[in-house]
């Protein structure tokens, strides 16, 4: 088993039953489409979770699954910081 996937079995046990079953009916029916000026949709090509479908994508991300932002930080940090000039809010 990678590492990724370790730890998102890990992070899913420690989980609130609650709340995983809020995110994921939040998440089955969320449409993907709504636009705001301060949201950065970064996206990766190979995420069996939340596949690209319905969503509005701004950065793909060639082999991101679920966890990059955690397993790819380094790659993605510079989209966040580009898009928001480095400040705090």
């Amino acid at each position: 088993m990678s590492e990724a996937r370790k730890l998102a079995v890990s992070m899913f046990r420690e989980s609130d039953p609650v709340f995983v079953r809020w995110a994921c009916s939040h998440a089955a029916n969320w449409d993907g489409l709504i636009e705001h000026p301060d949201r950065v949709s970064i996206h990766g090509d190979r995420d069996s979770v939340f596949p690209i479908r319905r969503q509005i994508i701004q950065h793909l991300i060639p082999g991101g699954d679920h966890l990059m932002a955690i397993t790819r930080r380094l790659e993605i940090l510079p989209l966040l910081i580009e898009r928001h000039g480095g400040n705090n809010h």
